[in-house]
């Protein structure tokens, strides 16, 4: 790794793996305190680090001023010290770390429109039972693909129902956008976004659950693949 890219005093963004079989990851702050060839010294992280996260995949990233992108570096939780001398006179808790990457881009952003994996429990179905294609959702909208072109104006108001986790919800919406596009098979094929109207807060609070869920997952395969 070059030493310039992640040096010490720089506060950092940890992604850190918590369950590789869930797929789960949390968001976590440190600062630098040291960089070697081999090795990574963070301060003890907020939240803090247990001894629990020894061995665990890490993500250690942050913002390049000069283009807005946030680039970094993949590393593993060798070590949770509580004493790590930082002065002669001064020892701190602190995390270490053996890195195991190249530099590279990160997205560690809870996007508010995400595209489904293919078995994500999630399904969209128009007033006439058709399921159609999620192409990506949102707390706000969904955008979907679909075969019958012409079926949809801008602005024409639609009922659709949501299968979320086993949950069903009638949900209102409004056609803001449509483009057409032909499949590798040369079928049309229709791609309409559509903006919920009037959804209630638990159906909103719903969705915001299941969009950052969906972001969580993408982000754990782009951070640990």
């Amino acid at each position: 790794m070059n030493e310039d890219v992640i040096k010490p005093g720089m506060n950092v963004d940890c992604a850190i793996e918590l369950d590789d079989r869930n797929e789960s990851l949390e968001i976590r702050k440190g600062l630098v305190y040291d960089v070697t060839a081999k090795n990574i010294i963070l301060s003890q992280t907020t939240p803090a680090m247990l001894s629990s996260t020894t061995g665990k995949r890490i993500a250690v990233t942050y913002i390049r001023k000069t283009d807005n992108t946030r680039i970094g570096v993949s590393a593993k939780v060798d070590k949770i010290i509580k004493h790590y001398k930082l002065s002669h006179d001064r020892t701190v808790p602190a995390v270490i770390l053996s890195y195991s990457s190249q530099v590279r881009k990160y997205n560690l952003r809870f996007a508010f429109r995400v595209s489904p994996p293919k078995n994500y429990n999630i399904k969209l179905a128009l007033a006439n039972d058709d399921v159609v294609d999620i192409i990506d959702i949102s707390a706000s909208g969904v955008r979907f693909a679909h075969k019958r072109l012409g079926k949809f104006d801008i602005d024409q108001e639609i009922t659709m129902t949501l299968s979320l986790n086993d949950k069903l919800y009638t949900i209102r919406g409004r056609v803001v956008r449509r483009d057409q596009d032909i499949s590798i098979t040369l079928k049309k094929i229709e791609y309409v976004a559509v903006q919920f109207l009037e959804l209630e807060e638990s159906v909103s609070d719903d969705l915001v659950r299941a969009v950052r869920e969906i972001e969580r997952k993408i982000a754990y395969k782009q951070l640990f693949s």
